[in-house]
């Protein structure tokens, strides 16, 4: 049996084949002034630090934690820094409330970032965390939040969720703690995270064995002369076999019987169209 997968809409990317879209997938950073989904359901995708912000959302202005949680700047944009003490959880719940209520629905998942790790760690982290998700089950109870490792920003500071190690220490503390945090596994960031080469994102599946039990949701994009969020999955591979084995691969990891999110962050909808279709050979797509 095929693992199954809901799709996401990505951006303004829609599926571009007969898969029906589960979630629209929508930016939530803090620069962002309104959320206007396309779907029932719908995903919040926060303050992720690859880029600098001007915090010019009108909600983020009367959060002063938030506003005043960045790295020295010498220009109005600044990088945020995230989950820097438990004031800054509860105002960053206050803002994902209200940008959630500009959409006029209630958020069904809800995607947060992990700071940079030179401030904290992955203890203080999920006490940070806590509080924020106290206050977000206290208004929409049903929401799921996941958290997406990250790799990569226009600074050269390291985040503390990274690597696949990372993410196997945090997953035994979510089990010990029996926190509702769920992982959102973002397959390219854990091959930069690692440095590999493009052939060697294979090598990635290999490693998550450990904690995938708590992967709720998967990120797969493709890469084209070294830039990201364009192509399909042929940009990895040198040979079709080559990218089969790594789908075959990709099948037998997520057969578990848990139904997962699939989010394919490319800005094309030919190039979504073709990793659905190699990525149908070995999963199942549900609504």
């Amino acid at each position: 049996m095929k693992p199954k997968f809901k799709l996401l809409k990505y951006n303004k990317v829609g599926s571009a084949s007969s898969i029906l879209l589960h979630a629209h997938e929508l930016a939530g950073h803090f620069d962002i002034e309104e959320l206007k989904p396309e779907l029932d359901k719908y995903s919040i995708h926060t303050e992720y630090c690859a880029r600098k912000r001007y915090f010019s959302s009108k909600y983020v202005k009367k959060y002063k934690e938030i506003l005043a949680a960045h790295y020295p700047a010498t220009s109005e944009d600044k990088l945020a820094k995230l989950w820097v003490n438990e004031n800054w959880a509860k105002q960053f719940a206050g803002f994902v409330i209200d940008l959630a209520e500009s959409a006029g629905s209630p958020p069904t998942y809800i995607e947060i970032h992990p700071p940079f790790k030179e401030y904290t760690s992955i203890d203080t982290f999920l006490l940070h965390y806590k509080l924020f998700s106290n206050a977000m089950h206290s208004k929409y109870p049903q929401v799921q939040i996941l958290i997406e490792n990250r790799s990569g920003s226009l600074s050269s500071k390291k985040f503390l969720i990274s690597t696949c190690e990372d993410l196997k220490i945090l997953s035994e503390k979510i089990d010990k703690q029996s926190s509702d945090l769920k992982i959102a596994l973002d397959i390219p960031q854990i091959q930069t995270a690692y440095k590999l080469q493009n052939r060697e994102i294979e090598k990635v599946l290999d490693m998550c064995k450990g904690f995938i039990h708590n992967v709720m949701s998967v990120h797969l994009w493709g890469r084209q002369n070294n830039k990201a969020h364009i192509g399909n999955l042929d940009s990895y591979f040198a040979s079709h076999g080559e990218k089969q084995k790594f789908l075959n691969k990709f099948g037998e990891l997520f057969s578990d019987n848990i139904t997962r999110l699939m989010v394919i962050e490319v800005n094309s909808s030919e190039h979504t169209k073709d990793i659905i279709d190699d990525l149908k050979t070995v999963v199942e797509f549900v609504k």
